[in-house]
């Protein structure tokens, strides 16, 4: 008995939520135009903020450490629900406060080592084509040594290695400094 009940409400629900759409679209359609239009307004900013603060944002680059990928005062468009990997662009917020744009070299569990300009990962030659004009006369600063990355720990490089202020300076960053992945330059 009662399950024939439960069956009954379950079919005539989508009746009941069809007639208030319904009437609540007839009273939203007989309001004057300019009030359509501020409803409108109103979620749609609220549909973007939303976006904004959850899915995703802006950044702007600042410096030359990303050339020649990218250049001081581009924009760029972060997604932060993507999961970084490695050789992914990504926004960091550094322990400064300031937020960074570099390129994801070591995943958690790797071990990294920096000797004479080549990046090594897991005790193997890792090739970067993208490195600006391909410098390798750079430091190898904290990854002269072999760097064992936690569990959360990533392990952050600029293309323009003679420049940048990263991995090799200021040491792995956590899973939480990650903001996102850069998606696409704007």
């Amino acid at each position: 008995m009662k399950k024939n009940k439960v069956v009954r409400i379950i079919f005539r629900l989508p009746k009941v939520i069809g007639l208030l759409f319904s009437t609540l679209w007839e009273k939203l359609c007989s309001l004057p135009k300019v009030y359509i239009l501020a409803i409108y307004m109103v979620i749609g900013i609220a549909l973007g903020l939303f976006v904004n603060s959850t899915i995703l944002t802006k950044a702007e680059v600042s410096g030359d450490s990303m050339i020649p990928t990218y250049y001081d005062g581009d924009t760029v468009i972060v997604n932060r629900l993507m999961t970084p990997e490695r050789g992914d662009l990504v926004v960091v917020l550094e322990d400064t406060g300031k937020y960074v744009i570099k390129r994801i070299v070591g995943m958690p569990g790797d071990e990294i080592q920096i000797k004479e300009g080549l990046v090594f990962i897991n005790g193997k030659y890792y090739k970067e084509d993208y490195i600006y004009e391909n410098n390798t006369d750079y430091s190898g600063g904290l990854a002269e040594e072999v760097i064992q990355l936690g569990t959360d720990e990533y392990f952050i490089l600029g293309d323009n290695r003679t420049v940048s202020k990263d991995s090799r300076d200021i040491g792995p960053v956590t899973r939480d400094q990650v903001i996102g992945v850069v998606m696409l330059n704007i």
